[in-house]
């Protein structure tokens, strides 16, 4: 997973909308995969859709797929 933080919100939608919550905000950070992420992440694409801005890529999950 890669956030472009030039378009990055850090509103925390993708975090919320992750089902295996590996995706961790806090504060005022960018968001951040967890410990072990790439063993958890179902590679769903929640993440990428939910984002408003478009600033989270996912190499399992196409942009493509959803755009």
């Amino acid at each position: 997973m890669q956030i472009d933080r030039n378009k990055g919100k850090r509103d925390g939608i993708c975090a919320e909308v992750c089902p295996g919550r590996i995706i961790r905000l806090e504060g005022e950070a960018f968001p951040e995969e967890t410990a072990n992420a790439e063993l958890r992440c179902i590679s769903c694409g929640h993440c990428v859709t939910a984002c408003p801005t478009g600033a989270l890529f996912h190499a399992g999950v196409p942009a493509s797929l959803f755009f």
